[in-house]
């Protein structure tokens, strides 16, 4: 499981200790000829930011944009700021997995078992399953950010007061975009902070 930022409520009123460093590239989700590339290959493909020195909001949307169009070989003209995660860019991802339009893309459920009738019964549903794996396994190396229980190897504390949200809330393209601003905005703060008390 990655280190990524926390998203269970669970960490919920606690002290965030991560570490931010540089981004790495993400083999796509979907562009198998990628898997042949060197790793300077995909770093001059893939698209990458450092989220921190972004000062609008406005570019880490047009970012993430031309991330996910990158890395599940989406056409960028049909996302937006206001695509949602799971309705527009997973949606996409599963028209191409299942060659069928966009719009008959349905869901069904994983982990299933059956009944003494031979009934399908349990399991969760596989909607918004593209997103969580995004989330869980790219999202640390795509922002170069993930927690740290050692609070003296984190270079970026964020308190209680200051906690933008749960990541699960995400819900839209604009919404991620606004969450990593948050994150970034409190890591330029706190080392404008240190800097000044360096010239003091």
């Amino acid at each position: 499981m990655s280190n990524t930022i926390p998203s269970q409520s669970a960490y919920k009123g606690k002290t965030e200790y991560l570490k931010v460093s540089r981004p790495r590239p993400c083999v796509p989700y979907i562009g198998y000829d990628y898997l042949d590339l060197t790793d300077d290959e995909l770093k001059q493909r893939c698209p990458l930011i450092r989220f921190t020195q972004v000062t609008d909001v406005k570019q880490l949307e047009e970012y993430l944009i031309e991330f996910f169009a990158f890395n599940y070989h989406i056409d960028a003209n049909l996302l937006t700021r206001e695509s949602s995660l799971v309705d527009d860019v997973e949606r996409h991802v599963w028209a191409q997995e299942l060659d069928m339009p966009f719009e008959e893309v349905t869901y069904g459920r994983i982990g299933c078992g059956k009944d003494d009738d031979g009934n399908v019964v349990g399991g969760i549903s596989d909607r918004g399953l593209v997103m969580f794996m995004f989330f869980q396994f790219d999202l640390e190396s795509l922002f170069g950010i993930r927690t740290v229980k050692e609070p003296r190897k984190a270079n970026l504390v964020v308190n209680p007061e200051e906690d933008p949200g749960s990541l699960l809330d995400c819900e839209t393209i604009a919404d991620l975009a606004a969450f990593m601003f948050a994150y970034g905005e409190r890591y330029r703060q706190l080392h404008h902070a240190d800097n000044d008390l360096v010239g003091q």
